[in-house]
């Protein structure tokens, strides 16, 4: 039997504070996003969830609250997520913020192979591209510094 299929669309904003001075930066950064994403779902036929398929876009928005440099960017992302083997995914343009007189600032853009079915944060199966998110808010603190 064919597997069944469900989609959803969502849209919301996160926002949030990275605490740059954890790290021992003057400043903290307000951090906001506001995202669309469709997801499908995809059941296998007994009805167990086996793969979702997301698709991310939308803004970022990245303000150093000391200095006021403000960083904005879209992003869009495509993430499948396989329930079976707990293997993600991730293809597209994750975060892309430029700055007035200072260009790209932060990149995270390309493919991503992660594995969950061992650890939390997963281990990086495949790495292609940039992706300066995998150095966490600290990578953002100094993007932002």
């Amino acid at each position: 039997a064919a597997p069944l299929v469900h989609g959803e669309k969502f849209e919301w904003t996160n926002e949030g504070t990275v605490w740059c001075t954890d790290y021992g930066f003057d400043f903290d950064l307000h951090v906001r996003s506001d995202i669309t994403s469709r997801t499908t779902f995809i059941y296998d036929q007994n009805g167990n969830l086996v793969e979702t398929r997301s698709h991310y876009r939308g803004v970022d928005t990245v303000t150093n609250l000391a200095s006021g440099l403000v960083a904005s960017g879209h992003f869009s992302t495509t993430v499948a997520n396989n329930w079976n083997t707990f293997i993600e995914t991730v293809n597209g343009v994750e975060w892309m913020l430029r700055a007035p007189r200072r260009g790209v600032v932060f990149h995270s853009a390309g493919r991503l192979i992660l594995d969950y079915s061992q650890n939390f944060p997963p281990d990086v199966v495949f790495e292609g591209g940039r992706h300066d998110y995998l150095g966490g808010d600290l990578a953002l603190c100094y993007a932002m510094d």
